[in-house]
This record gives C-alpha cells, structure tokens and sequence, in this order.
C-alpha cells in the first residue's frame, strides 16, 4: 500500500469523527446554525472529504483523475453554497467559517493518525480552497438570483395598486362632486395601505437577512386589544370567519406595533390556507411567566416536509403554488418571535386543522436582538 492509499484510507475512516467535531465547532462558531438539523449542516460536506480522499489514493494524480475530482468538488461546494444562501441566516462570512472549521478538524484529526508529506499536504489545501471559493461563488450567486425574483415579484404587484390609485384620483378631480366620491375614497384607502404594506414588508424583510438585528422600544400593553383591533380589520376584508378566546386583558413588556405584525401574518395565512369561509381561531392564553398565542384554521395540512421549510425565506409550500406572495410572512414572524425570546412551532393534520402556536415571556429586562 503506498502512501497516498494509507492516507485516503485515513480520512475515509475518520469522515465520521471529523464531521462530528465540526458540527460542534459549527454549533459554537457559526450563529446561523442554531435551529438547523444536523443533516442539513452537514449538507455535503461528507462528500467532500470522500472527493479528497479520493485524489489521494495515489502519489500523483494523473490529469484526468484531477479533472474528475475537481468536477465532483465543484457540484458538491456548490450544493453547500447554494443550500446556505437559501437559508435567510447565512452570511457570507459564515459560509467562509464553516470552511475554515472544516480544515482545522481535519488536520488535527490527521495529526493523530497519519504524517502527511508536502505533496498531500499541497492537494488537501488547494482542494479545500478551492471548495471554499467555489461555496463562495455559488451563495452569492444564489442570493443574487433570490432578491430579482423577490424584486421583481414585489414591483409586479405593486402596479396594480398604483394604477388604481391614479385612476381613482383622476375621477375626483373630474367629479369632485360626485355620490360615488365616498366609496371610492375607501378603496383608495384601502389600496394606499396595501402599498405601505409592501413597502414595510421589504423593510422588515432586510433585518431579516442578518444585516442587522431587530431593534424595538418595550413598554407594558393589552395584547387583547390588539388581536381584536386585527379582527375587525379583516372582518372587512374576509367577513365575519374569526374567533378570540382569551381572558379579558392579557398584559405583557412587549412592542405593539411587531406583536401585531406578528399576529396578522399568522392569521393572513390561515386565512389563505384555510377552507373558504372556515372559521379562524385566535387562542389566548396567560400564565405567570409566559403567554401561548394560537392561531387554528381548517384546511389541507401541511406535510412534514414542508414543515420543515415553513419560516425558510423565500420558500413556497407545495400547496401555495397557486398563491401569490413572496414566502416572506412566517420568517418574518419567526424573526419577531425569536427578538422576544419566545419560539414557534406548527401541528398540522386532516383532522384537526393547522395551529400555529408561539409562546413569548410576558417580561424581559434585558435587549432585544433577532439573531
């Protein structure tokens, strides 16, 4: 057996125990990571070592051998880099550490068990660099391909609105006079919002991609209020289907205008995922320490695999294909959530319906942050 085999072999071997350091370093290193599955951080990592321990298996690689290898870490770099660009968490910075970690694992591994020469050693770094250039490449790449689509979705939609924003004033002033002034006043009203919506949407959506983190004003409020005040606003919209069971004042150390945010997202989307005309229900409930917001609705479940992309960025459900939206809604409130300290989870069955339950502490003395 010749060296480059017995090194090969050594890495193959210890694959397990590398990704086994790494995803505790990761753990610890990398914010991003917190919350995700251990598959899915180590992503295709594995493969990577198996292509270097590959081209390792003799002294020196003939061209083709090189080539070949160098095709298999170019599609398993680029998997890595695009699957954390999807990931709305990642920065570019973190997808460099990850790297970084990776090598650093692997050479203290290695010291223990095998001398390298300097040809091996060579191969290991420029493979390695090369995965991580190539990682690098693809995230930005990707994220690039993620905010078109997002802008161009976002300024589709908002010609609709604006169009009949002009239209509607142009009759005005026509017609100032006219019976119809009142009602189509309203409209305009109701389609300026929508527009301030969006724009609020794309605001909030940007502390969402880690530049920064959400930054609130705390003050004790009435959370019962609120959710009614929400109620009634879309009891205009989609009539009397929503329902509040609470106590009569649920009081918490929060920031009203996010708590709404929050919840308006939730029953949006029960709304539009739920049956027509279902009844929504919005469940309220106090302890000491903490308050459970629920939000329940009848319709199609959701798969467990789609569960698992619900506060995603970006991400469509398989049974939203038909739906209009920029997969924006969950991941904002996910955001809120997480910048209360409080976490969210979703049941979904054919039986029961779909409850998405979040659980915020009713105090926090200490700043807020999203990440």
């Amino acid at each position: 057996m010749n060296k480059g085999s017995s090194t090969s072999q050594t890495i193959q071997q210890a694959i397990p125990e590398i990704m086994q350091q790494w995803e505790v370093r990761a753990l610890k290193e990398v914010s991003a990571t917190y919350g995700q599955s251990s598959l899915f951080l180590r992503n295709s990592l594995p493969n990577l070592l198996e292509s270097i321990a590959s081209l390792l298996l003799t002294d020196q690689p003939s061209a083709e051998q090189l080539s070949i290898n160098a095709a298999e870490m170019l599609q398993f770099s680029k998997a890595h880099g695009r699957g954390r660009a999807e990931i709305s968490v990642y920065l570019m910075s973190q997808v460099m550490t990850e790297y970084q970690i990776l090598r650093q694992v692997l050479f203290e591994v290695l010291d223990q068990r095998a001398s390298l020469t300097p040809s091996e050693l060579n191969v290991i770094l420029n493979s390695l660099e090369q995965a991580m250039n190539t990682a690098a490449t693809e995230f930005a790449a990707t994220l690039k391909e993620i905010y078109d689509m997002f802008t161009l979705s976002i300024a589709h939609d908002l010609k609709t609105p604006i169009a009949s924003i002009q239209a509607g004033v142009q009759l005005l002033h026509r017609i100032p006079e006219a019976s119809f002034t009142i009602p189509l006043t309203e409209r305009l009203a109701k389609q300026t919002q929508q527009m301030t919506d969006l724009v609020n949407l794309i605001l909030e959506t940007s502390q969402l991609q880690g530049k920064e983190n959400f930054h609130f004003s705390l003050s004790e409020l009435d959370l019962v209020p609120i959710a009614r005040d929400l109620v009634e606003d879309m009891k205009l919209v989609y009539g009397d289907r929503f329902l509040i069971t609470s106590k009569e004042s649920i009081i918490g150390f929060w920031n009203s205008d996010y708590l709404r945010r929050m919840l308006e997202n939730l029953v949006h989307n029960a709304v539009r995922f739920g049956l027509p005309e279902s009844l929504v229900t919005i469940s309220i409930q106090q302890d000491q320490d903490n308050t459970l917001i629920e939000v329940h609705n009848i319709g199609e479940p959701i798969s467990l695999e789609d569960q698992k992309q619900l506060f995603t960025m970006h991400r469509r459900l398989s049974l939203a294909a038909d739906q209009k939206g920029w997969g924006l809604g969950l991941p904002l409130v996910k955001g809120i959530v997480k910048a209360l300290q409080g976490s969210i989870r979703v049941i979904s069955d054919a039986d029961k319906g779909t409850r998405f339950i979040v659980e915020i502490p009713n105090h926090r003395v200490y700043s807020l942050r999203s990440g």
